[in-house]
């Protein structure tokens, strides 16, 4: 019997996912996982994607974001200034508790729209 020596890399599970989805009136953007640092860029790509085309305003649905620090918190700041400067609006909505209470340590309470 033969053993590798050297241990297989495994591909990392992503740490955040994002799904798009068109409406008429408005781009639904649903995040799942951590945001932080490591995934903050999925999100500014997102919002890059979801304002090319560009009408309508954008929902960030944070229902399944499971995990967000500072970092994370400063991608939602980006993203909510990007799309202003696209003279859009942006809504956050479905921030659980611990990121409620991030944003309020931070004075953004008013970041999130519900």
């Amino acid at each position: 019997m033969s053993v590798d020596p050297t241990p297989r890399q495994r591909e990392p599970a992503p740490l955040l996912s994002v799904s798009l989805e068109r409406h008429a009136t408005a781009t639904l953007v649903r995040l799942s996982g951590e945001l932080d640092m490591a995934s903050g860029p999925e999100l500014d790509a997102a919002v890059t994607r979801v304002l090319q085309p560009g009408q309508g305003c954008v929902v960030i649905d944070l229902t399944a974001v499971t995990f967000c620090d500072a970092s994370g918190l400063s991608a939602l700041l980006r993203a909510r200034r990007r799309v202003s400067d696209a003279q859009r609006r942006l809504t956050l909505s479905g921030a659980c508790p611990p990121l409620r209470r991030l944003a309020s340590l931070t004075g953004l309470e008013d970041l999130f729209d519900d």
